[in-house]
């Protein structure tokens, strides 16, 4: 046996031990399925309690937003009227609202879905023509995203405003809300030079910059209080996750030195301390990632077994939500060759678990970047 491999073995069982040493704990993955006649799902939203999910199901035909729940599985939340389609792309503190977009004839219009009234049409601000709608408040009272090509917040009473752009812009969009609607974030899409903002009421857009040395950010996801926002920054088609934070700026969270070349913060916990997304290297293109001041930056498909879930036929390519304690994730993987949205549950890992498994990455990341040189 290769003595490389064999430290990595050896190093892989000492993680189980410590974890199988610990109390046990309710952990888990959940295939959530696909919607009759589909052949594949993508998991993009998870319930702030952890107990719903939202996104898409179909097959090359079509494809319907869902809202999945444990005791009701898949549900087509359908299209609008005259529509042959739908994404779900939020959903509610407790799962019963769902915001998405949903094709109309020759457009794209913003939807809100509750179980009573079924989905609502938006509509669009003025002078534009399509419309999506991408994140929600925690009651579900308050929904952001883009209208052509700016982005707007709606209420029931005051319908959609526009909240315009950073200066010098003529494009934004919104692409997360904290849990009263309060604050938002989202970027200035000019390709390679947009930067992600923070808006609010009072103080309008906030441009919250980018990494050192980098040419835009946007920022994808903010935390319940509006004080934590995570996202990605790069420049000329390479870029890294971050997390922001209103005292202290733009933190890169790709650790230097592991062998991973791109990175996306495309989800966050709403207490700020987790940030889920995607990371890649020269040996994959995409896996499914998770960060935390202690353990760093670890990818799902080696740290999730060492807590005794097992992937067996999976590979986790995205997480794309993360509930109020970022113990659940919702995202995108590979079962058995076939696209599907998966949810994965998770104890809050013991010290001892976090420091041989930091251990861990760190070998397996110097053995790694040594091949690669």
């Amino acid at each position: 046996m290769n003595p490389c491999h064999a430290k990595r073995a050896c190093v892989v069982y000492a993680v189980i031990w410590v974890a199988a040493a610990s109390p046990a704990l309710a952990q888990s993955i959940t295939n959530l399925g696909i919607l009759p006649g589909g052949t594949v799902s993508y998991g993009v939203a998870v319930s702030g309690d952890g107990t719903s999910a939202t996104g898409l199901s179909g097959a090359s035909a079509g494809s319907f937003a869902f809202r999945w729940t444990a005791s009701g599985g898949m549900q087509n939340l359908g299209a609008l009227p005259g529509g042959l389609g739908s994404t779900g792309w939020a959903i509610s503190g407790d799962g019963s609202v769902v915001v998405g977009d949903s094709n109309v004839p020759a457009s794209q219009r913003a939807f809100r879905w509750t179980e009573s009234g079924g989905m609502q049409n938006l509509g669009v601000l003025p002078g534009m023509s399509v419309s999506s709608a991408r994140a929600i408040s925690q009651d579900g009272a308050v929904v952001a995203g883009r209208s052509g090509s700016l982005a707007f917040r709606w209420t029931q009473n005051a319908g959609m405003q526009s909240l315009g752009t950073l200066p010098g812009e003529n494009t934004s969009s919104v692409h997360g809300a904290n849990a009263d609607g309060s604050v938002l974030v989202g970027d200035n899409d000019t390709a390679l030079s947009g930067h992600g903002f923070r808006w609010t009421a009072a103080m309008g857009m906030q441009d919250i910059g980018a990494l050192g040395g980098a040419s835009f950010s946007s920022a994808l996801k903010v935390s319940a209080d509006g004080l934590v926002i995570a996202g990605f920054s790069g420049s000329s088609g390479h870029a890294h996750a971050f997390r922001w934070i209103a005292a202290g700026g733009m933190q890169d969270i790709q650790p230097a030195g592991s062998g991973f070349i791109d990175s996306v913060g495309e989800a966050l916990s709403g207490d700020g301390l987790t940030v889920g997304g995607s990371v890649s290297s020269a040996a994959f293109y995409s896996h499914a990632f998770l960060w935390t001041n202690q353990m760093g930056m670890v990818d799902l498909n080696a740290y999730l077994p060492t807590l005794g879930v097992d992937l067996s036929g999976w590979q986790l390519i995205k997480v794309r939500g993360l509930s109020q304690d970022g113990m659940t994730m919702v995202g995108e993987g590979v079962y058995q060759g076939s696209s599907r949205a998966f949810m994965a549950t998770i104890p809050a890992p013991s010290i001892g678990v976090i420091a041989v498994f930091g251990a861990a990455v760190g070998a397996s990341r110097r053995r790694r970047s040594a091949l690669v040189a």
